[in-house]
């Protein structure tokens, strides 16, 4: 019988948490196991909800998630959907049990098993000029021979759009060449 205390040291590096990154490099490679599978709904969205936790690489046990939108309602978004769902399934040996979307039931096969996957890293400016940003998975592939790599983060540019100067609010205005020259020094 194993005692409560067995195993344990006590020590920092066994005891503190790692620090994760917010935001993944763009182009990062990594193996990663299936935590979950399963349907999931927001907001009358319904979608198959991978979680996925990296066993390798520099972000070793970060967590990740994927949204497969096999319901979005541009039809050639459900189709690469169902299409990266359809692959995991060949790739884990995973068999449909009819022509209807997967249940929960299917879908746990899927837990445990390894792939290699492709992260990709998004960032968008919303309506009050903020900045959201995130990483999602873009590729599975076997894990055999699979190579890690960590990416570079992307540099994103937003435009200042919404914000409201003297320029914008009074753009009927020519205020000469000197305003659309380069600055001179």
């Amino acid at each position: 019988m194993t005692g409560f205390w067995d195993n344990t040291t006590g020590a920092p590096e066994d005891a503190y948490t790692k620090t994760f990154a917010d935001v993944l490099p763009n182009n990062t490679t990594a193996l990663a196991k299936i935590i979950s599978c399963k349907n999931k709904e927001f907001m009358g969205e319904t979608y198959i909800n991978i979680e996925w936790e990296l066993v390798d690489g520099e972000f070793k046990n970060q967590h990740l998630f994927q949204k497969i939108q096999i319901n979005d309602v541009k039809p050639e978004k459900a189709l690469k959907a169902r299409n990266m769902l359809k692959l995991l399934f060949i790739m884990f040996h995973v068999k449909p049990v009819d022509n209807n979307p997967p249940d929960d039931k299917l879908l746990s096969h899927l837990n445990d098993k390894i792939a290699g996957i492709k992260i990709q890293e998004w960032s968008m400016q919303r309506s009050d000029g903020s900045i959201s940003h995130g990483n999602f998975v873009s590729e599975v592939h076997p894990s055999e021979h699979f190579t890690t790599a960590t990416g570079k983060y992307r540099d994103f540019k937003f435009t200042s759009k919404g914000v409201e100067s003297a320029l914008t609010r009074n753009s009927s205005i020519n205020y000469g060449k000197e305003l659309n020259d380069d600055i001179p020094f």
